[in-house]
């Protein structure tokens, strides 16, 4: 029998291939639970374009993954939903992996890899890997980008946005999407990969501001200041018609405005009050939608005193002003 070490690695050698030869169509899960701890791997889709996996584990002791990896024609994309950073060194170069955020890279064939784990933390990412493919009509759009794919081909580690790229809202709801696809076949091809293509562009995007931030500005924040972050997260979209300053958010949860403003914009890639404005001209979008309300009734539900301050918000925010958003709403119900 295999000693929980050597588990271990053939757990996660297994996972990081592709099973192409039958492939994945529908979420299927495998576990592992010995001395060392425990794990679970959902096998979301698998194709030879795309692999898409979901992993929760935890240790039982602090803990040195140590292994070669294998070959592999892949680019990966992790999501990391971990409360602490992770650390770990590839071909001696050491990183280090920061909570609530995104790293895309390529590992090369016979790299030497060690990862610390803690004892007793939940550790969860959902990591897709991709083909060179994917790549090539962005690499002539962005130097990092091409950049990147120069350093693939010459077959060496590579990283995009090496700090990371903090998750946001329009992550997290597009990665629920494909975690809970029911789609089948070819439609459910199509939908993940649709998916991956736009959680990409997203990620591109933010990359553009990463690049010119000062690393002075990237902050490693503790689990209790990541839980306070999120609670305030939550505050904000529960009471989403009201409007709340830095220093009463900062007096009620405890955490002073220089931590709360840094973090928050790090954690969710908006400032508080875009954020908060975002949240806000969703439901309202909804609202407009549902048809149900007059659009002066809609303003006064999410907060405004006046219409025409709700209308150059919701303007600034979908580029057209609420009134044509239903207009062209009630012409394609009518269609």
């Amino acid at each position: 029998m295999e000693n929980p070490r050597t588990q271990i690695i053939h757990f996660f050698e297994i996972d990081t291939l592709p099973t192409t030869e039958s492939p994945v169509q529908n979420y299927q899960t495998k576990v592992l639970d010995n001395d060392l701890g425990q794990f679970s791997t959902g096998y979301i889709y698998d194709c030879e374009e795309f692999v898409v996996r979901d992993y929760n584990f935890s240790y039982k002791k602090d803990y040195k993954h140590h292994f070669i990896t294998k070959g592999n024609s892949y680019i990966e994309i992790s999501f990391l939903f971990n409360p602490i950073a992770v650390q770990d060194t590839i071909n001696t170069k050491p990183n280090t992996y920061l909570p609530f955020h995104s790293y895309v890279y390529y590992t090369p064939p016979k790299s030497a890899v060690q990862i610390e784990f803690k004892k007793d933390v939940a550790y969860h990412n959902l990591d897709v890997y991709v083909s060179f493919s994917f790549f090539n009509e962005w690499a002539d759009t962005n130097p990092a980008i091409k950049e990147f794919v120069r350093t693939i081909n010459e077959n060496q580690y590579a990283v995009l946005f090496d700090r990371g790229i903090p998750l946001n809202k329009e992550i997290f709801s597009l990665l629920d999407e494909i975690r809970n696809c029911e789609l089948e076949g070819v439609s459910r091809f199509y939908f993940i990969k649709s998916k991956i293509l736009y959680l990409l562009s997203i990620l591109f995007k933010l990359g553009e501001y990463e690049t010119v931030v000062p690393e002075s500005a990237i902050v490693i924040w503790r689990k209790e200041e990541i839980h306070i972050l999120q609670k305030v997260e939550e505050f904000i979209v529960r009471n989403s018609e009201q409007f709340f300053t830095i220093t009463f958010l900062s007096r009620k949860f405890a955490i002073n405005e220089f931590k709360l403003k840094k973090g928050f914009k790090q954690l969710y890639g908006k400032g508080i009050f875009e954020y908060a404005n975002s949240v806000r001209m969703e439901k309202a979008r909804h609202l407009i939608e549902q048809q149900d309300y007059s659009l002066k009734e809609i303003a006064y539900q999410i907060g405004y005193s006046t219409p025409s301050s709700f209308s150059v918000a919701f303007k600034n925010e979908y580029g057209m002003s609420p009134a044509l958003f239903r207009k062209q709403i009630m012409a394609l119900s009518a269609m």
